[in-house]
């Protein structure tokens, strides 16, 4: 391809801007992963039109800056974020619009469409005084008053499916969200208890798992990856499985994947694994299990 080099080029050097952003504990590898995407991307023999598979690239690369820089909060920081931009946005619109009809009243005081300019604005603004206020008071400090407002306010004007593809894209649920109930996001580990099943470690974590979804403008675990690695983890919790292929909470430690873009959330994949480290450490047989009654002492120090 013509200019393959100077394409890749330019993916490297957003995707050193990406692993710059991210902490130094996985910086290296992380831009191993994400520079190694780069190439197959751009080759892929599934893709034939090459403009595609150059956007593509671009796209992967560009989601990898994204997802980075909105790494180091966490998702209702990511959410705030996006909302401060849409409401600046629109604030900024409404104001521009009020200043048109005050100086159109001005030019021509007939023109009912200006006073229309006008009231929209100044409701606008006292409606945006208002939830300013509500929140700021039930706060216990005056800034995260005002990022509930900024969410409250925000949150106002997507509809329902497109705040919903909104929380998806930055890792967030409807619970991030001032005054919603929402529905949770992943369950911390519980602790230990020695009388927990099996089937009731599955069902928790598989309640975990269900949450998985993709990514959009970011890179994400390799579906198949985490799937087949989940599904052992499943096995070994239903005690079907051969020794050589149980999975021990320490393997889910240190479980790691490739990554790619539109796959499975990172953070929410992470939380999910450390669910599952916990039912299979509490499924773990303790140390006095081991030995029966009828064990011979001379067979134990062999």
């Amino acid at each position: 391809m013509r200019g393959e080099r100077s394409l890749l080029r330019i993916g490297g050097t957003l995707i050193g801007l990406a692993s710059r952003l991210l902490p130094g504990e996985i910086r290296d590898e992380r831009s191993r992963e994400w520079t190694a995407e780069l190439p197959a991307i751009l080759r892929d023999p599934d893709t034939r039109l090459t403009a595609h598979r150059v956007a593509r690239m671009l796209g992967y690369a560009a989601g990898a800056v994204w997802g980075s820089a909105l790494a180091a909060g966490g998702a209702r920081g990511r959410l705030t974020a996006v909302m401060a931009v849409v409401v600046g946005l629109f604030t900024a619109e409404v104001l521009t619009l009020a200043v048109r009809g005050v100086l159109g009243a001005a030019n021509a005081p007939g023109d009912w469409v200006n006073y229309c300019l006008i009231v929209g604005g100044l409701l606008y603004l006292a409606e945006l005084r208002r939830v300013l206020a509500r929140w700021i008071r039930q706060a216990a400090k005056p800034m995260e008053g005002v990022r509930d407002a900024v969410l409250d306010y925000g949150a106002s004007f997507f509809p329902s499916w497109l705040l919903s593809l909104l929380l998806r894209a930055v890792g967030a649920v409807s619970s991030d969200l001032p005054g919603q109930a929402g529905a949770p996001g992943p369950p911390a580990p519980v602790p230990l208890l020695p009388a927990a099943s099996a089937e009731q470690a599955i069902g928790l974590a598989r309640d975990t798992a269900g949450r998985f979804y993709r990514t959009r403008l970011r890179p994400g675990y390799q579906i198949a990856e985490v799937d087949e690695f989940v599904a052992r983890i499943e096995a070994t919790l239903a005690t079907g499985t051969r020794p050589g292929q149980a999975v021990t909470a320490a393997d889910v430690q240190a479980a790691t994947f490739g990554t790619r873009l539109g796959g499975y959330d990172e953070q929410v994949v992470d939380e999910a694994l450390d669910y599952y480290a916990g039912a299979l450490a509490r499924l773990a047989p303790s140390p006095d299990s081991m030995t029966g009654p009828d064990t011979d002492s001379t067979d134990m120090t062999r």
